[in-house]
């Protein structure tokens, strides 16, 4: 079939259009009023597939329950792209459940371009913290902050639910009207005596000063981050955040984590109880088997070690290998700053058992004051020919002290206390020999005579004293 006439073709041009374009339909902040991610406006004119980025006077209305919040508005000006974020400390915005985006053409705002709603959720439940019975006026309080008001022996609650922090201007319990400016800060809860219930899945609970969040439980109460130029309380809501150097803002006096099995307390008192293989018993920390012990692994450098042995080993062992970034390894470093304290003190009273077996390079090093007292030599002095002491070394003997009891005979007193010690005496003369002429157990006697001269005489000597120590007590005198 043929039909006959004309046909008509319209060329329609595409249309122009200036749009918002953003970033989320929906903005999302947590129980304190933080937006997670800020909203991105851009203004843009569609023409057919072709898109570009224009100008226009940018603001953002802040609603509360489909009504306009007054003066929670922010202007951005004349510009093409902004990024809205939620003031999350301004009061203005604690109630805000939707944001009006708008894009007008002139500056007054009569000439409307465009216009978006975008509702405000949040998607977390605060936590709770106790604050007492009392109400302060010059206190800040969270949401979640809770105060108890107890009236007639009936209990109450009264948290704080603004999603930013601050006051009202009285007591919670004090605010009844709707019409009060006040009223809507505070959620009042009714204490319930007896609450029975033969299951309870939660993700959150509060339990006394006990936390309940997820894989842990946690103490209430604990330590705050110190920062330079801050005094900031403790708050458990921060626990598992990180301040800026790296330092936990809030740690727990005790916490457990139930997927790790870890356990930390600040200050933990176990009776009884096994740590690994060791047992906790009366006390004491307690190695059942030879093969057990204690062995520290020093700054993780794996060869070297502080084991404190079993029956089978060392009671006390350590092992170093590796020098320290700059400085020698130490094993043991001891400093002593009590007036009559001891380093160390080691009694042998086995037989066949000794205090000390070593082997290799020794330094010892004596200061000018130090005492000496060890066996050997236990003495070693010098004297005048009149017998006055002008210098010595050794506490060995106790007080040593010379007489002069004639020309070229002296009598030497000491403190040894026995017969078994020995001595030296060096007279200062070329052809000059010391005599002994006797001893018994705190004193010994000798003459200088002089060959060249025929005689006795009065020259100086040095003494020095041999054999086993005596037990002296150096202990400052009171």
């Amino acid at each position: 079939m043929i039909v006959g006439g004309g046909i008509t073709i319209y060329a329609v041009m595409d249309a122009e259009m200036t749009r918002l374009h953003l970033s989320t339909s929906t903005i999302v902040v947590d129980a304190y009023n933080v937006q997670t991610e800020p909203l991105t406006i851009q203004v843009q004119k569609v023409s057919g597939a072709d898109t570009k980025a224009v100008s226009a006077y940018i603001s953002v209305q802040a609603y509360s329950m489909n009504r306009p919040i007054k003066g929670a508005v922010m202007n951005f000006g004349y510009c093409s792209k902004a990024s809205f974020t939620i003031p999350a400390r301004d009061a203005l915005y604690a109630t805000a459940t939707a944001v009006k985006v708008c894009a007008y053409a002139d500056a007054a705002g009569k000439e409307l371009v465009d216009s978006a709603v975008v509702s405000v959720i949040c998607n977390k439940e605060p936590g709770l913290v106790y604050r007492g019975k009392e109400w302060a006026s010059g206190s800040v309080y969270r949401n979640g902050d809770f105060l108890e008001h107890e009236v007639n022996g009936a209990s109450s609650i009264y948290m704080w639910s603004s999603r930013v922090e601050g006051n009202t201007s009285k007591a919670p319990w004090n605010i009844t009207l709707t019409t009060d400016p006040d009223y809507g800060y505070w959620t009042h809860v009714t204490e319930q005596v007896l609450f029975v219930s033969k299951m309870i899945m939660t993700n959150f609970a509060k339990l006394g000063s006990a936390i309940f969040n997820g894989n842990y439980t946690i103490s209430q109460h604990g330590q705050a981050a110190i920062n330079p130029g801050t005094n900031k309380p403790y708050d458990y809501r921060d626990f598992g955040k990180k301040d800026y150097n790296g330092n936990d803002l809030f740690t727990p006096n005790f916490m457990i984590d139930w997927l790790s099995g870890k356990v930390v307390g600040k200050d933990m008192e176990i009776k009884g109880g096994k740590i690994g293989g060791l047992t906790v018993e009366d006390g004491k920390l307690i190695a059942k088997y030879p093969t057990q012990g204690i062995e520290m692994d020093v700054f993780n450098t794996g060869p070297d070690t502080l084991r404190f042995g079993s029956l089978a080993s060392e009671l006390i062992s350590i092992r170093l290998n590796n020098d320290r970034i700059g400085q020698r390894a130490t094993g043991i470093d001891m400093g002593i700053y009590g007036k009559s304290d001891r380093g160390l003190a080691i009694v042998a009273n086995g037989k066949g058992s000794f205090c000390i077996d070593n082997a290799g390079s020794h330094r010892f090093y004596q200061r000018q004051t130090d005492v000496w007292d060890a066996p050997g030599v236990l003495y070693a002095g010098h004297f005048n020919g009149d017998g006055y002491k002008l210098y010595e070394w050794g506490q060995g003997a106790g007080e040593v002290t010379c007489i002069h009891e004639g020309k070229g005979s002296y009598r030497i007193n000491h403190q040894v206390n026995r017969m078994d010690y020995f001595v030296t005496i060096t007279p200062y003369t070329y052809w000059a020999n010391a005599t002994a002429q006797g001893k018994d157990n705190k004193t010994f006697s000798f003459t200088i005579a002089d060959k060249g001269q025929g005689g006795l005489m009065d020259l100086s000597f040095d003494v020095m004293i041999f054999g086993r120590n005596i037990f002296n007590d150096y202990s400052p005198k009171k």
